[in-house]
């Protein structure tokens, strides 16, 4: 289970489920992806943009975000650019990921910032299992 120790009553540490913000265009990724941390315990709440994504970071403040690289309008790496710039959000971890498998594509658009991390999500990846892949 995902929890994490938010004060204490009565000498007994109250615990809540660790919130994340997964940010994709695509329905069936959003829902997999959703299905999948649910399932070991995780509040997930999930945005189609950027637009959206910013709205959810201020409702409720989330302990890590997912986000795709690619997306109509704003792209993931303009809106991580746009939360790490701002003291309120620069501390949430982002991963960024991308369905993008071919490895030329993938350089090409981390080429356009090498201040954040790329995470491709390639068939047979373990997807928040605790264990290093060891694919490339």
């Amino acid at each position: 289970m995902a929890y994490m120790v938010q004060g204490s009553r009565n000498g007994v540490p109250s615990r809540r489920s660790q919130s994340i913000l997964v940010v994709d265009d695509k329905l069936d990724t959003l829902l997999l992806v959703r299905e999948l941390l649910s399932s070991r315990g995780y509040n997930v709440n999930t945005a189609s943009d950027a637009d959206e994504a910013l709205q959810a970071i201020r409702a409720e403040r989330p302990d890590l975000i997912l986000l795709d690289v690619i997306m109509p309008g704003r792209s993931g790496y303009d809106l991580c650019r746009e939360l790490k710039d701002d003291p309120a959000t620069r501390l949430i971890p982002v991963v960024m990921i991308t369905g993008l498998s071919d490895r030329s594509d993938r350089i090409r658009y981390r080429s356009r910032s090498r201040r954040f991390p790329l995470q491709a999500a390639l068939p047979g990846r373990a997807l928040c299992s605790g264990k290093k892949s060891t694919q490339a």
